[in-house]
């Protein structure tokens, strides 16, 4: 019978992880409350018993943060392993830990790997930017808890009481393809009731109303184009959105109407 041999997994660079992971993934991903209005964010510290926002401060361009309340600070490792409740001392058991946690494509973060991330933190859309693709939130919710309501007629009914954010950035670290199948999902509704509104507008011959929602639109449009890590994905889901609202517009007597306002699906 013969043995089969494991490879052993070369050791992780922790100068790797740095480059990679940005230090406002691990706030949204541990700090329980967060206030990005500041120019350099406010988070709860994780070393000492933080329950108010104030003390603890982000400074993204450095990756850094500082505590004022207990003077601590470092980099974004420090601050994982606050969190995470894994000393500095235990290195590697912190890097594994943050691999695992951000779905880091572990083989691009070994040491003497000359392999890019599978996704980059440059490749991600700010926190801003999502907010601006999303309606002002850089996140999505999904229900985690339900209460259960029963009826005369033996009916059952189930109303979300408690929700989870997903953290679309976290989200792209951990799962690319489904970071793109969501943020396109989301996106839909806001993106045919605006290309609507347009051909209303182009129908009434009053375009002077609707210039400023062509422009948003544009805009959205460039920033789904961004957010999409699979360029592939974004051009299937224009071509159908094209496809649908044609059908749409239709269906209301609206179409067919100029083709202008289709550009860009």
């Amino acid at each position: 019978m013969k043995s089969t041999v494991i490879p052993k997994q070369k050791p992780i660079s922790k100068e790797k992880v740095k480059e990679v992971l940005d230090i406002m993934d691990v706030a949204h991903a541990f700090s329980g409350e967060i206030n990005e209005r500041p120019r350099q964010p406010l988070i709860l510290c994780p070393f000492h018993n933080d329950r108010h926002l104030g003390s603890c401060r982000v400074y993204r361009d450095a990756n850094t943060f500082y505590c004022e309340s207990c003077q601590t600070g470092g980099d974004v490792l420090k601050l994982a392993s606050g969190y995470m409740e894994i000393p500095l001392s235990d290195m590697n058991e912190l890097l594994e830990a943050i691999v695992s946690t951000f779905g880091i494509f572990r083989e691009s973060v070994e040491v003497d790997s000359n392999r890019r991330p599978s996704i980059h933190k440059k490749d991600l859309l700010s926190a801003e930017e999502y907010q601006l693709l999303n309606a002002g939130k850089e996140y999505f919710e999904i229900p985690v808890e339900f209460d259960t309501f029963e009826f005369e007629d033996d009916c059952i009914e189930y109303w979300p009481v408690r929700y989870q954010k997903i953290y679309f950035r976290n989200l792209a670290l951990k799962d690319p393809q489904e970071h793109d199948w969501v943020i396109c999902a989301i996106t839909r509704t806001r993106w045919f009731e605006s290309k609507k509104y347009i051909a209303e507008c182009y129908r009434d011959n009053r375009m002077d109303q609707c210039s400023f929602t062509i422009e948003l639109v544009k805009l959205w449009e460039d920033l789904l184009y961004k957010a999409v890590l699979n360029k592939r994905t974004y051009h299937e889901e224009m071509a159908a959105r094209k496809r649908d609202l044609k059908e749409m517009l239709a269906e209301e007597g609206i179409w067919p109407i100029e083709e202008k306002i289709l550009k860009g699906a």
